[in-house]
């Protein structure tokens, strides 16, 4: 692998390549665009500028699913609680669900819905 360079209307702009043989000749075989000197520093002196990170909590959730796995809850909440009128979930996966977001923070049931789920 190399750099090169290429003029295009007077401005030059940077390239990372590969080049194989071939019958015909060398060939380029991979061609990464770089961009400008500019952009080459601030990649290589700024790398995480642009970066944006976000955190979920997942533990809670895991350990609160693994024991309702364990004690097998939702078969025992589906066996007494009733299917009338609900079609996404069963009864015993939406009271899970409320569960589980209220246990990772407190929430109402409207923002359970519209936010954790």
């Amino acid at each position: 692998m190399y750099l090169a360079q290429k003029e295009v209307h007077g401005n030059k702009y940077w390239y990372l390549e590969e080049s194989e043989r071939t019958e015909k000749g060398s060939r380029t075989r991979f061609s990464l665009y770089l961009g400008k000197p500019e952009r080459i520093y601030d990649l290589v002196e700024k790398p995480l500028q642009r970066l944006v990170l976000s955190t979920h909590t997942f533990g809670t959730t895991a350990a609160m699913l693994h024991a309702v796995e364990e004690l097998g809850l939702e078969e025992i909440l589906s066996e007494e609680m009733s299917l009338e009128g609900r079609i996404d979930m069963t009864p015993a996966q939406r009271l899970l669900m409320i569960l589980g977001a209220r246990y990772e923070r407190p929430a109402s049931k409207l923002d359970t819905v519209a936010d954790w789920y």
